[in-house]
């Protein structure tokens, strides 16, 4: 299984700049895959472009986030099988939360 390692920083996709950090599986101890950290320029721009949408999405009303929260969910619950293969296999939070239709 491929994992991809890359950083979403504003719209684009990027390689970490510093040291990499090392992800475990939790009940194995097993190393699943190093992922290079951001610098700290990495950091800020994706900060600044994060807080970008905030000022709509702050001026959204209750019903208009739970309407994109849902339409979310909605594409989530729609492919199953593409999420499934994107969850860590063995993690307990995921073994039973789900129905893979």
């Amino acid at each position: 299984m491929t994992i991809r390692t890359q950083l979403l920083v504003g719209s684009a996709f990027e390689a970490g700049k510093v040291h990499r950090e090392q992800v475990l599986n939790p009940r194995t101890g097993a190393l699943i895959v190093e992922v290079p950290e951001a610098s700290s320029a990495q950091a800020d721009r994706a900060v600044a472009a994060a807080r970008k949408p905030f000022v709509h999405w702050s001026r959204t009303t209750l019903a208009g986030r739970s309407a994109a929260l849902l339409r979310i969910a909605d594409r989530i619950a729609a492919r199953p099988a593409r999420l499934r293969a994107r969850i860590w296999p063995g993690t307990p939070r995921w073994s039973g939360a789900m129905r893979w239709g």
